[in-house]
């Protein structure tokens, strides 16, 4: 089992890998919360191949994620293609809380 420090340490450099040098959704910096992360892409080929990134980088270091704990949710999306990890469809949500704020399938968004 990994110490605090070094699963943080870890998570950073997996979240840089993932996010480096890319123009779409948001760059990766270190937070003191890591219960929960977020990728945000512009389109479905943006969110697989992130969400694809992240599982390969994740087991590069020897971590795993909960794909029955990942989840999807798609604002204005262009398709209903499920997002998948290792062929294993990823479930889709009408809403998700994320850092106090629960954002909806609308794209509304309310403070907890």
């Amino acid at each position: 089992m990994l110490s605090p420090i070094l699963f943080i340490l870890a998570i950073d450099w997996i979240m840089r890998a993932v996010t480096n040098q890319k123009r779409n959704g948001i760059q990766w910096t270190l937070w003191s919360q890591l219960d929960d992360l977020a990728l945000l892409s512009h389109n479905y080929q943006q969110m697989q191949e992130k969400t694809s990134d992240l599982h390969h980088t994740s087991m590069q270091v020897g971590l795993t994620f909960n794909k029955q704990k990942t989840k999807i949710l798609r604002i204005n999306a262009g398709t209903d293609e499920p997002v998948k990890i290792e062929g294993e469809e990823l479930e889709e949500v009408e809403s998700f809380t994320y850092l106090g704020s629960v954002m909806d399938k609308s794209g509304e968004q309310t403070q907890m």
